[in-house]
């Protein structure tokens, strides 16, 4: 790992060595899909490039955890909806997205979880704006040309939700976030959420 000297001002002399650390902001996303039928769903276990997931899916490079060397702290949570209604669609396909959205953050509840089955905590999804897109909308004057489209939450950055206390994930320490809904619910269509962890990633600088 690099390494920087740290001296004593007065003489010139190494008094320690620290390793050097990369410290930038840094976002933390990966996708899960609600079926039509909705059961417990769970993010950031399988890695990008892992059952068809691609770069727009995640950026999570190993099972259930980050890199071994890298530390992400984590303030902020925001549950993004990937989907959104085309302007040809007609009213009724728009309504259904707003009536599955409705569905999914009035009944969803996030979980935290580390070690595998550790519950850290648990909140109502609807907590977690997402705090970024558009607003929700939906025109019906007439059968077709309508536009709308959903987000959860104001597309503002102050409407995200900001953890009372910091998430620290560790590399090589296994994390996980479940979504769980109870029995009975129903979708028009299956739908997806990314789930985004705001915060600043550390990790140590190789080679020097």
């Amino acid at each position: 790992m690099a390494k920087v000297a740290i001296k004593d001002p007065a003489t010139g002399a190494v008094i320690s060595k620290a390793n050097l650390k990369d410290v930038r902001p840094y976002w933390l996303y990966d996708t899960v899909t609600i079926s039509t039928t909705p059961s417990d769903v769970y993010a950031f276990q399988t890695p990008e490039g892992s059952d068809s997931k691609g770069v727009h899916d995640t950026n999570l490079k190993q099972f259930s955890t980050i890199q071994v060397g890298w530390q992400f702290v984590c303030d902020k949570i925001r549950v993004v909806p990937r989907f959104i209604a085309e302007q040809t669609e007609d009213a009724a396909n728009h309504l259904t997205l707003l009536e599955d959205l409705n569905t999914i953050f009035s009944n969803g509840v996030l979980s935290f979880y580390r070690e595998g089955d550790i519950e850290v905590w648990r909140a109502p999804l609807v907590l977690f704006t997402a705090g970024c897109g558009p607003m929700a909308g939906v025109s019906a004057s007439n059968a077709t040309d309508n536009l709308a489209v959903w987000s959860n939450g104001l597309p503002s950055f102050g409407s995200v939700m900001k953890l009372p206390v910091p998430i620290i994930l560790s590399g090589g320490r296994t994390f996980v976030f479940k979504i769980g809904f109870p029995s009975g619910l129903s979708l028009n269509s299956s739908r997806k959420l990314w789930i985004v962890l705001d915060g600043m990633l550390s990790r140590e600088v190789v080679g020097g």
